[in-house]
């Protein structure tokens, strides 16, 4: 009976073992002979009981038990285990230990201990997610750009003892952290549905030419037009006829269009810097002879005009940047009209090299050109899309009353995006208390930069170095605002930073403030815009300003079409090839009409030809008696090869080795 009781007891473990580790279709795959024994074990209840069956089974084949003994001793068998369970749920029964709460088998509870069990389970689900939620909304914002993970340290943070510290000019800052309904996000960190990208017409936009037309379209080129010809034909009397044509030709929209197309190509080729003597050489890309002469391109960027000259003393008077206002405007309400930026927003600043006679000009020191015409400008953070942008006219800058100059430029150019929720990062220039602000409350715009140590509202304590170890950040706060100074890893010198997206003393993993980090992530869609004008450059040296400023209109253009043809065509161009794809483009047509011009020389009809892909084919006129007999214009001089034959077209002498024949179904 001992070998019985303990051969019974190994075979109940094994199949409790075989239950609670493997599911029932792997028990059933790899032991498949425990299922085939006995018929009367196939509708047993329990895995448990069928194992216990079918030793006992196999036991009575052995001492001959009667099926009476065998239910009976698993009658017992189940009897005890009940005793076991009801055992354990009195041990587990309490909330003294609220992570294991085992199920227990073989035991049916009520349905109303199930719900009360449940009740308990789920109670303590919500606090633990209440928990949680209260982490994440008092160290994260949903508006904030992804950086590390976040974590309140306060070995990092550098403590005041005072409650509140005070400016210079008696401006009160608070070092404690302002209590937050920890439940809810702030509502200007809430971002509204946002629709990133081309708009409805730009999404349309699928080849390069098309995509430029967003930005420079007719109405832009029209202009350009009118008044290049006025210029044209008031400097034309003072050329001879006979000898240059050229600078008495008026120009059209196509010859407009391939001169785009020249400098976009010499940008492309990095020519820019090259006079056009070498660009016209016969080592130089085929494509700037294909365009136009090499005279007519000189003449017409000199007679290049963008306003009315009768006009344009009145208008400076109070606009300086009258000569090119009209285009200026047309580029700038195309660039926002295409274009949905992300959440992130870069404000900064671009300077165009000039070093020519200008009122504006400004000197930069840390900037490569130094001397040129400052653009304030907008860009996208993520696809450095260029949104907006406005000249930096100095003294002549008509601000409202009491608002710096950083503080009207910020607002002025994201103007359209007020009430956005969108994030607005800047430079120490730009950056002020009331421009963070105005931003928040009016604008509904949050925002982070940098701010200079030097203002009036900045306290004492905030600026001081003494006793500051290296990574190590000291907070304030004032409503919504948080201003923070940070000392980096060199200890060198303190870095001050406001913010009105951030609410808690946040230290990133790093040792690094997460205001440091997120100002970081969104500081540079400006320079990396100005480092891609720098890349492919469309602009020439000048004398004239207003031409200068028309170059950098044209690196605008160019850099906007490339980033809508690259979202719109989801693959992955080289900007180089879209340049000179885009070049080509807009030569064409206009090379297609020079090859219809008479006096053509072969050789450049060759070139046209051959680099536009375009063909001019001669087809030979009827033959009349008053046509004089001339010499074939395409052949040599040496073959003297005469001819009565004219083309159609041109109506120039033509031999028949250099005509094709066109049957009138074709004409």
């Amino acid at each position: 009976m001992m070998n019985l009781s303990l051969l019974l007891i190994m075979s109940f473990s094994f199949a409790h073992q075989l239950q609670g580790v493997w599911p029932k279709s792997a028990i059933t795959r790899r032991v498949p002979g425990l299922m085939q024994h006995s018929p009367r074990s196939r509708s047993l209840s329990s895995f448990s009981d069928m194992c216990l069956r079918e030793t006992l089974c196999y036991t009575s084949k052995k001492r001959a038990l009667s099926d009476e003994e065998v239910d009976n001793m698993l009658q017992r068998i189940d009897e005890e285990e009940d005793e076991d369970d009801l055992q354990a749920e009195v041990m587990y029964d309490s909330d003294e230990c609220v992570e294991y709460l085992p199920q227990i088998r073989g035991l049916e509870a009520s349905s109303s201990d199930e719900d009360e069990d449940d009740g308990r389970m789920r109670s303590r689900k919500r606090a633990k997610s209440h928990h949680h939620l209260v982490t994440s909304t008092h160290h994260h914002n949903l508006n904030a750009a992804p950086s590390n993970a976040s974590v309140t340290s306060t070995a990092s943070m550098f403590h005041f003892d005072n409650p509140s510290l005070q400016g210079k000019n008696g401006y009160t800052w608070s070092t404690r952290p302002r209590s937050l309904p920890h439940t809810r996000v702030p509502s200007h960190n809430i971002l509204r549905p946002l629709e990133i990208g081309p708009s409805a017409a730009a999404r349309l936009a699928f080849n390069p030419q098309s995509c430029l037309d967003l930005f420079l379209d007719d109405n832009f080129i029209d202009i350009i037009v009118r008044w290049t010809n006025v210029h044209i034909d008031s400097v034309a009397r003072g050329f001879s006829t006979q000898t240059t044509s050229y600078a008495q030709t008026l120009t059209t929209r196509e010859e407009v269009r391939a001169l785009l197309g020249v400098l976009i190509f010499s940008g492309a080729q990095r020519d820019n810097h090259l006079t056009p003597a070498e660009m016209w050489s016969a080592t130089g890309p085929a494509i700037y002879r294909a365009a136009m002469s090499e005279r007519r391109f000189c003449h017409l960027l000199r007679c290049l005009r963008f306003d009315n000259l009768a006009t344009r003393v009145a208008r400076r008077k109070t606009d300086k940047f009258a000569p090119i206002r009209d285009v200026w405007n047309l580029l700038m309400d195309r660039c926002q009209e295409n274009y949905s930026p992300s959440e992130n927003i870069t404000v900064d600043e671009q300077l165009l090299s000039f070093r020519g006679k200008c009122g504006f000009r400004m000197y930069i020191p840390n900037k490569s050109a130094k001397y040129g015409i400052k653009l304030m400008m907008a860009c996208d953070v993520d696809s450095k899309y260029m949104l907006c942008a406005t000249p930096y006219l100095g003294k002549h800058t008509v601000t409202p009353a009491n608002m710096s100059l950083g503080h009207h430029f910020t607002r002025e150019l994201t103007k359209k995006y007020h009430q956005s929720h969108r994030n607005i990062t800047t430079d120490n220039w730009f950056t002020s208390l009331p421009l963070a602000d105005d931003l928040l409350h009016n604008c509904g715009l949050t925002f982070v930069g940098t701010i200079r140590a030097n203002k009036p509202y900045i306290p004492a304590e905030m600026i001081e170095k003494t006793g500051r170890k290296p990574l190590t950040t000291a907070f304030c706060y004032d409503r919504d605002l948080t201003l923070i100074s940070f000392m980096p890893r060199t200890g060198k010198k303190l870095i001050h930073l406001l913010s009105s997206m951030h609410d808690a003393p946040t230290i990133t993993e790093n040792g690094k403030p997460e205001i440091f980090v997120t100002y970081n992530e969104t500081k540079g869609a400006v320079d990396k815009f100005d480092q891609m004008c720098l890349s492919y450059s469309c602009s020439r040296k000048t004398r004239r300003w207003p031409l200068c400023v028309f170059y950098g209109m044209l690196n605008i253009a160019t850099i906007n079409s490339f980033i809508i043809y690259k979202n719109n065509k989801q693959e992955y161009i080289n900007r180089r090839l879209f340049m000179r794809s885009l070049a080509e483009a807009l030569v064409k047509p206009w090379a297609e009409q020079r090859l219809s011009a008479p006096g053509l020389s072969r050789s450049l009809s060759t070139i046209i030809t051959s680099i536009c892909g375009v063909s001019a084919p001669a087809m030979l006129a009827p033959v009349s008696a008053d046509v004089p007999t001339k010499r074939c214009t395409l052949c040599y001089p040496s073959k003297d090869r005469k001819t009565k034959k004219l083309c159609s077209v041109c109506k120039r002498h033509i031999c028949t080795q250099h005509a094709i024949l066109v049957c009138p179904y074709c004409q």
